[in-house]
């Protein structure tokens, strides 16, 4: 792993407090967060890439396609193919040759099959080529890509008996990420995320002053509800400024728990103690201003390499015994440097091209019931 459990609960508590997963605990989060880590799967995008589904009285988890697809084309596909039927209900074929395999893999899905395995009715009815696609890639991809997805099943794959929806009750489609989003439905959402920090912030113990102080300083407006952040029309401008106003919200949730759980402060020495020569002394107010900024750093989910990386130092630096710090203002300037690779490394993850790129007929609206964790990408019901 490469996150550890209070790191994944961390990132859970925030995902919580943004509103985008209404109805999930934060051990449900943290553990989709561990399950998309073992994948090799950022945080962010573990949570858009799994699906917490009740079934049978349980609830189960299970990976979406494009994720299983696209951890399957980081480990080496040579060719992929999935051409369409000339009947509508015809044959679907899907071949996936893996790099470095003497042979490619074949799997079809025909409308018996489909019968057999409970298969009918809803998106199968109205989207046969999408689902016996999907359902064939998942089926290669346990076999040729076992070591890669986990031997994690897709939610396509269960029988339509066992949805919460049917033919006959149909369910809206979620809207895409390119949906336009009203700006009431926008402020609807806003005023839950705003609920859901205050909440944090009175934990603490902050009363409404200081909350409002906090908001302020992260956002430079008098009224959460006009930053201009929010002046979107996307469900993907949306989603992305969430995660920016949580970012910065984080920052005064970290600052103000790090000023009222400071320690006490030590007596003074006895001024029988030799005063220190004047660089030392320097040396060590520099060091303590820097553990400071490390703590800090830290105390908001970040990890030791992360600083590293940001300051641009070689992954095994001391960060205290830095010589660099002694260097006027040099703790201002990392801070600097470090909240601008924390803000670009966060918009990052959400540029268009780190997804897999579709293929034709691929991954077109999938469906949707029971609890969703990820962003409304999906299409359809079932």
């Amino acid at each position: 792993m490469t996150i550890t459990l209070k790191e994944a609960k961390e990132y859970a508590t925030i995902a919580s407090k943004s509103g985008l997963y209404p109805g999930a605990n934060i051990d449900a989060l943290t553990w989709i967060i561990i399950s998309g880590d073992e994948l090799g799967l950022s945080p962010s995008v573990s949570l858009r890439s799994f699906d917490l589904i009740p079934r049978g009285g349980k609830t189960q988890l299970y990976i979406k396609p494009d994720a299983m697809l696209s951890l399957c084309q980081r480990n080496g596909m040579d060719d992929y193919q999935a051409p369409e039927p000339t009947d509508q209900y015809g044959p679907v074929t899907v071949t996936i040759k893996r790099t470095g395999y003497p042979t490619a893999m074949s799997v079809t899905m025909t409308r018996e099959k489909a019968k057999a395995a409970g298969l009918t009715g809803g998106n199968w009815d109205r989207y046969w080529y999408q689902m016996s696609v999907k359902t064939n890639t998942a089926t290669i991809a346990r076999k040729l890509y076992a070591d890669a997805v986990g031997m994690m099943y897709i939610r396509e794959e269960m029988p339509t008996s066992d949805n919460q929806t049917t033919a006959s009750e149909p369910q809206p489609e979620p809207p895409p990420e390119t949906a336009e989003i009203s700006t009431a439905d926008i402020m609807a959402k806003v005023k839950e995320f705003y609920a859901g920090w205050v909440g944090y912030f009175r934990e603490l113990g902050a009363n409404d002053k200081e909350i409002g102080v906090a908001f302020k300083n992260a956002f430079a407006v008098d009224r959460f509800s006009e930053w201009p952040g929010w002046n979107v029309s996307t469900i993907a401008g949306f989603n992305s400024a969430v995660d920016q106003a949580n970012y910065l919200v984080n920052e005064q949730y970290a600052d103000y728990q790090a000023k009222h759980t400071q320690p006490a402060e030590e007596p003074a020495a006895p001024e029988t103690v030799e005063e220190k020569p004047t660089n030392q002394v320097a040396r060590s107010e520099s060091k303590a201003a820097a553990a400071r900024f490390i703590e800090n750093i830290l105390a908001k989910g970040y990890t030791v390499s992360q600083i590293n990386e940001a300051l641009e130092l070689p992954m095994e630096t001391d960060l205290i015994e830095w010589d660099g710090w002694q260097a006027f203002g040099a703790v201002d300037k990392a801070r600097d440097k470090f909240m601008n690779w924390a803000s670009n490394h966060a918009l990052t993850a959400q540029q268009p091209a780190q997804k897999p790129k579709p293929r034709k007929g691929m991954f077109a609206n999938p469906p949707a019931e029971g609890f969703r964790t990820g962003h409304p990408d999906d299409y359809g019901d079932q």
